[in-house]
């Protein structure tokens, strides 16, 4: 190696201690300086905010002859229950999800609700509680 790279390579002397969480001097953070001074802007929201605050916000729909105010979200669980009532599968299925999701612990699942009401009725009852049930499943 020869002297000038020797030179380079040398550390100047230090009346500090630098290491693990003791960056040199030079290069720490001024008194009243942020550790990021063009961070995130005040007033930026993320996704999970963007999201409620899109499906929260309200639209005018006319019914009946009459205007109503709902939330989007509203609007959508509308839609799906009236797709799923005209027998689409994949509508009934979320809004069933959906259902069991946020129904009370007490209330019987849809499950029960089917064995339940297919121990009174007819055997040909029970194939077609069991033929909806594989439907939603995803399963006929």
């Amino acid at each position: 190696m020869s002297e000038d790279q020797g030179e380079r390579f040398h550390q100047p002397e230090r009346d500090y201690e630098v290491g693990r969480g003791k960056p040199p001097k030079h290069s720490r953070f001024k008194p009243g300086q942020s550790g990021n001074p063009r961070g995130r802007p005040k007033g930026a929201v993320n996704c999970e905010t963007a999201l409620m605050n899109a499906v929260n916000s309200m639209v005018v729909i006319n019914e009946d002859g009459r205007k109503k105010r709902y939330s989007k979200l509203e609007v959508i669980f509308m839609q799906a229950a009236n797709k799923a009532a005209k027998g689409d599968t994949r509508a009934a299925e979320m809004l069933l999800r959906q259902l069991q999701r946020y129904e009370p612990p007490t209330s019987p699942t849809l499950d029960q609700a089917m064995d339940d009401n297919a121990a009174h009725g007819a055997p040909e009852d029970q194939a077609v509680f069991d033929a909806m049930i594989n439907r939603f499943k995803g399963e006929g």
